[in-house]
């Protein structure tokens, strides 16, 4: 990814800092997907929050044929207009036409929307010979987690505001790993210390096989279908 600022320098403090481009902050990756845009000019349209709601397809020829995707903008303030004796707002929905559609979603939103068959959940081992496959298949999709920047720079924090419905016996098991050694840093439960970003920053991430996980798996099965 070619770019002319000082901070792509191999020996800039920041690269160095970043592992070398691995780690980043958050802000920082978004600017360079934004330049990378603004470097194709027109070639590109960015439409940003906008939920797609369906699609067209041409199932006349000998394989169905994706001609359409329907969108609905869903944030910011529109005029409402009367349209035929209904209300819409004025340039809330977007119809998109082309030869070739990229579904890049998390779940495959405009795959389903196409009707394209498609499974959730994992396989059994037997399906396509997996060795590390389970036995028998399930529902389960991969857990979600909580990944977050934090700082260790006193004047760039901000508070982290308990959560609504908190309940701390939900957590009794830290305590308990905490009492018997288990736990004894926060490095034991989190690659945070262990992923330094830029400007005394740090990329907290789940560690798997840690006693106690900043995932949630097995509650959000039903996500991709809802």
């Amino acid at each position: 990814m070619p770019t002319s600022s000082a901070s792509s320098r191999k020996d800039a403090r920041q690269v160095q800092e970043a592992a070398r481009g691995a780690y980043y902050e958050p802000k920082v990756a978004l600017t360079v997907f934004r330049n990378m845009i603004a470097e194709e000019g027109d070639r590109i349209d960015v439409f940003r929050q906008h939920l797609l709601t369906g699609a067209s397809v041409d199932s006349s020829g000998a394989a169905p044929q994706l001609e359409a995707a329907r969108f609905e903008k869903i944030e910011g303030r529109d005029e409402y207009v009367e349209i035929e004796g209904e209300f819409e707002r004025r340039g809330r929905f977007r119809t998109l036409r082309g030869d070739v559609f990229i579904d890049a979603t998390y779940e495959g939103d405009l795959m389903a929307a196409a009707g394209v068959p498609y499974a959730v959940g994992v396989e059994a081992r037997s399906v396509y010979g997996e060795p590390l496959a389970p036995e028998e298949g399930n529902a389960h999709v991969q857990c979600a987690n909580f990944r977050v920047t934090l700082t260790t720079d006193a004047a760039n924090r901000l508070p982290i505001p308990k959560p609504p419905n908190y309940d701390r016996s939900r957590y009794a098991l830290l305590i308990d790993s905490v009492q018997a050694g288990t736990i004894e840093t926060i490095s034991d439960i989190t690659h945070g210390p262990l992923r330094p970003a830029p400007n005394e920053k740090a990329d907290f991430n789940d560690m798997h096989g840690a006693p106690v996980s900043t995932r949630i798996c097995n509650s959000v099965d039903d996500w991709p279908e809802a």
